[in-house]
């Protein structure tokens, strides 16, 4: 079953990259500049949605995993949303060199909340900023783990004409209770980064990269793992647009890589 998953992931990734090669020529009518999102790949931005604006996503992978997130501006100033990911995951065997580690996505909902500078409200220029929390209130279990998942980060924006560049730090705490009783607890800090390139030939396409951490829970520990996303956007509608990329997570090979199709609509 592992050689039919890893066939299974390597075609969907050749796939994309074949879809991805495409995209110049279905590209060549181009139009405006695609509205700035909550997030690049995993990694947030400090672009504040404006004052009643919807911004939501859905998508889901080949490994079974989905992405959903709504988020609504308040004033400019603030945001508040939902966001359902797949990020987390129990890895049972992961820290014993098991050949063959059982891993399974931890499915949880998080409310989130974010306050920011910048974008034409408080001063205008290239630099926005913003402080954001995020805590888990529901997660499938698995593995017979309960967690509880919460961060406090900090983002800076930085656009420079076609490019967009992100950076940030984030706090993570992490608890995780067994059937058994025992609990294991985290608290740590990471690193973030991403950037986006819109092409000046074709300003609705978005090409995307970023570095983040994430939890993952083993029988006896939790522990921050880095994630690598990379992919393209293209608003294809002038409140919509589509999604196509890839995860790579530690420890994993390419094989393992999580291709992921997401859907966006902003609503003013």
């Amino acid at each position: 079953m592992r050689a039919h998953a890893t066939h299974s992931a390597r075609c969907l990734v050749l796939v994309a990259l074949a879809m991805l090669s495409g995209l110049p020529c279905a590209f060549a009518q181009s139009g405006e500049a695609p509205p700035r999102g909550p997030r690049v790949i995993h990694a947030p931005t400090a672009w504040i949605q404006a004052s009643g604006s919807v911004f939501a996503t859905a998508g889901a992978n080949q490994r079974g995993g989905g992405f959903g997130a709504i988020s609504v501006g308040l004033g400019g100033l603030a945001e508040v949303g939902l966001v359902s990911s797949d990020r987390a995951v129990v890895c049972d065997g992961c820290r014993a060199d098991d050949a063959t580690p059982g891993v399974e996505h931890l499915f949880e909902t998080s409310a989130v909340f974010r306050v920011g500078l910048g974008n034409g409200v408080v001063w205008r220029g290239p630099l926005a900023l913003a402080v954001g929390f995020r805590r888990t209130f529901a997660a499938r279990e698995a593995a017979e783990i309960h967690a509880d998942l919460g961060e406090l980060y900090a983002v800076g924006s930085y656009s420079a004409g076609t490019l967009d560049l992100h950076a940030g730090a984030r706090l993570h705490g992490a608890r995780a209770e067994r059937a058994s009783g025992e609990s294991n607890e985290l608290l740590g800090a990471g690193a973030f980064a991403g950037l986006q390139w819109r092409p000046s030939r074709y300003p609705r396409t978005t090409m995307m990269a970023d570095f983040s951490f994430a939890p993952e829970f083993s029988s006896s520990d939790v522990d921050l793992r880095w994630l690598v996303g990379w992919g393209v956007r293209y608003q294809a509608l002038s409140f919509g647009s589509i999604e196509l990329g890839a995860r790579h997570r530690q420890g994993e090979g390419f094989d393992d890589a999580a291709v992921l199709i997401r859907l966006n609509g902003r609503f003013p």
